[in-house]
């Protein structure tokens, strides 16, 4: 019989108190031999109960003060004694058969990460929430990825730190940066039957704009430092046209000043520029995820998506 790998699951926490006991509950309910995994919680400068509750159930816990997120992460990775690491963020849930999904692929030993975007609680039931997840919907059910979100992230140990583990320059994209660098010798594998559940989705327009603003930061700086690859391109210029464009329509009270009749060509122009892009993304979307009615829904979501995404670098920048 095969030797399973033992899973070292790493859950970086600040403050999550209030996230962490129903994310340990589901980790103890994992149809999983419990001597084949430990639950290692970085507590990052916490002040409130996260490490006494992390104790409690039995958790290994780590202190980590200062650094990015990254480094919070590696520092889980280092007191990790499993062959497999499994990164999750404290405000997620998980199937019992979370880990009996993901193990088997680590059979492959050209595997070097598996995992699979997050699921959206449809609770409170927002509209914006359910476009979140009926974007998971139009996903395959198994494919190679380019990348996986670190908050529901397996990644073979040795496969980690032979390329370095996550960049701690790095405040956000860090996960998609580990994947990129991963996948020159490793296959990336995204299966939705990994199920985990994100409660910390956001419900409204202006909560998407908040956190997009706030992960588009390092699109540009990400890039860079694992160097560019053809697969980005679109994730770095689709934001940046569609904040051209969106400046276009603002811009047009400008051009009114100066000619009424260019004015109008400018904003038809400036309109159609914007529009048609986000209108055929939405509408392919809403086709795969079987759900036309939705397709004015993601056109709201996509363009206020890639505005804080367009905007991200340069808020970055500012607050140098």
């Amino acid at each position: 019989m095969a030797i399973r790998p033992r899973v070292s699951v790493i859950i970086p926490a600040h403050n999550e108190a209030a996230h962490l006991p129903a994310l340990l509950d589901s980790l103890a309910s994992l149809k999983f031999p419990k001597d084949q995994m430990e639950v290692i919680v970085v507590d990052h400068e916490s002040t409130d109960d996260t490490g006494r509750i992390a104790e409690h159930a039995g958790a290994t816990v780590v202190r980590k003060h200062g650094g990015t997120i990254s480094s919070v992460r590696n520092a889980g990775a280092k007191a990790a004694g499993g062959e497999i690491l499994a990164f999750l963020d404290a405000d997620c849930t998980v199937d019992e058969e979370w880990l009996a999904h993901a193990m088997p692929h680590f059979e492959d030993v050209a595997v070097g990460a598996v995992g699979s975007y997050h699921l959206v609680p449809l609770q409170p039931p927002t509209w914006v929430r359910r476009i979140l997840q009926k974007q998971i919907q139009a996903r395959p059910c198994i494919a190679e990825a380019t990348w996986l979100p670190s908050g529901n992230m397996f990644v073979r140990q040795s496969a980690f730190w032979e390329c370095g583990g996550f960049d701690e320059a790095l405040l956000t994209c860090e996960d998609v940066d580990l994947c990129y660098r991963l996948a020159r010798q490793y296959k990336i594998v995204a299966d939705s039957r990994i199920r985990c559940w994100h409660h910390g989705e956001p419900q409204t327009l202006w909560e998407v704009f908040r956190k997009e603003l706030w992960r588009g930061r390092d699109n540009f700086a990400g890039a860079f430092r694992h160097g560019l690859r053809p697969s980005e391109l679109p994730s770095l210029v689709v934001p940046i046209y569609v904040v051209c464009a969106f400046l276009g329509v603002l811009t047009s009270p400008l051009v009114w000043a100066v000619d009424h009749y260019a004015a109008w060509w400018w904003l038809a122009g400036s309109t159609a520029a914007l529009g048609g892009p986000i209108l055929a993304l939405s509408a392919l979307l809403s086709a795969r995820a079987e759900s036309a009615r939705y397709v004015f829904h993601f056109a709201a979501y996509f363009l206020v998506y890639f505005l804080a995404r367009g905007l991200g670098p340069i808020h970055a920048w500012r607050n140098i």
